[in-house]
């Protein structure tokens, strides 16, 4: 479907794809990577697979880690087979932003005030950073594809219109003036960082750059922990495939152990966080097992198995995980909110009709009243 792309609207291939299946032209099988999901679900167009792994003789009802099943579930069904996934955040330090996962944009604001004059919440982000952003981690909380009930005019997303206006229309990247992300933090400039955490090597890295502690607050949402999770190369059984049990024997790959921990050899065949729980624990295995070396006396000693370049010289040794950074991780996966579900279509009449509040036209009250009204009727007309 990518041959329909043009310069004009490279998700031309994807909006004649959408198109044929909403109007019931649907393939047997479906990569689900950058489609509308959520919506296909509503529409009862896809295969709830919960019943296949259950019944699986080699998977069965305990085979996915817990944080990644509630990740994949919909209304209680799983519709896609995923053998990996990763989970979107915001990760601030603990003595500023508290030891708790959630919180609200005044709570935020409030944290922001315990840093040194001058500091911002986040690091070289625009109004339409931020704005997409918003839209990507909180559109679960807005819209309801199965009822058609969107929820944008409350208090709640006007406080993130208002939070988003603070934020500059443009970043200048002068060489001589642009300083990174990375230097802020350290430099005590900024309060939070957004983060995709498939590993532990990232997280080691944050709580260098902090100088301590840190903590997986999340984005400001109306409910949950803020972090939601991510999963790509996924697959999913259409709910007209006459041949379903055929279907399931070829994506169930995705959900094995064999698939997910690699082969004898070390060779990994996926990125990011396991979903099925025995190649979980071996995930977990590996990244707690020390590297040994010794130093120039002699000694035996734990050796980095890899380096960080920050910027300016500065270099990060990573080590294994400790016992602590897993529990830690253990804590974010088993409470995410949910799975990143993005539409373009709503994002498009958020980004649209907030302009005049950003130009100081209208009230984030009014443009939030506008994109409830035309969500509403894009949300009913897809449904």
């Amino acid at each position: 479907y990518s041959t329909f792309n043009t310069e004009d609207d490279y998700t031309a291939g994807q909006t004649k794809l959408t198109t044929e299946i909403i109007s019931g032209q649907v393939p047997d099988i479906l990569s689900t990577d950058n489609l509308p999901i959520t919506r296909y679900i509503a529409r009862g167009l896809l295969e709830d697979l919960r019943p296949y792994i259950e019944s699986d003789p080699e998977l069965g009802p305990d085979a996915l880690v817990p944080g990644a099943e509630k990740a994949l579930e919909v209304n209680g069904g799983i519709y896609q087979a995923a053998a990996s996934f990763s989970i979107s955040t915001v990760i601030g330090a603990t003595d500023i932003v508290g030891d708790q996962m959630g919180w609200t944009v005044d709570e935020l604001q409030a944290a922001l005030q315990k840093m040194p004059e001058g500091a911002v919440a986040f690091a070289n982000a625009t109004r339409d950073d931020m704005l997409y952003y918003v839209s990507m981690m909180n559109q679960n909380n807005y819209v309801d594809w199965t009822t058609g009930e969107c929820d944008f005019n409350n208090e709640e997303f006007i406080k993130l219109l208002e939070f988003v206006k603070t934020f500059p229309a443009e970043i200048n990247y002068d060489e001589e003036t642009y300083v990174s992300e990375y230097r802020q933090i350290m430099d005590g400039k900024v309060m939070l960082s957004r983060s995709t955490v498939a590993d532990f090597d990232e997280f080691q890295l944050y709580k260098k750059l902090y100088g301590g502690d840190v903590t997986f607050v999340g984005f400001p949402t109306t409910e949950g922990s803020g972090s939601v999770a991510s999963v790509s190369g996924g697959l999913a059984i259409s709910s007209t495939c006459e041949h379903k049990d055929a279907a399931w024997s070829f994506i169930r790959y995705l959900f094995t152990e064999e698939y997910q921990a690699g082969d004898d050899e070390g060779y990994n065949y996926v990125w990011g966080i396991p979903t099925n729980q025995k190649a979980f624990d071996k995930f977990v295995e590996n990244a707690m097992e020390k590297q040994m070396g010794t130093d120039e006396d002699g000694n035996e000693v734990e050796i980095s198995h890899g380096t960080w370049w920050v910027d300016d010289g500065i270099e990060i040794e990573l080590y294994a995980a400790t016992q602590e950074e897993v529990d830690q991780l253990l804590e974010l996966i088993n409470n995410v909110t949910g799975s990143l579900s993005f539409d373009q279509d709503i994002y498009n009449i958020i980004a649209e009709e907030v302009q005049p509040f950003f130009e100081g036209q209208k009230t984030a009250q009014d443009v939030a009243s506008i994109i409830q009204s035309r969500a509403t009727i894009y949300v009913n007309e897809q449904r």
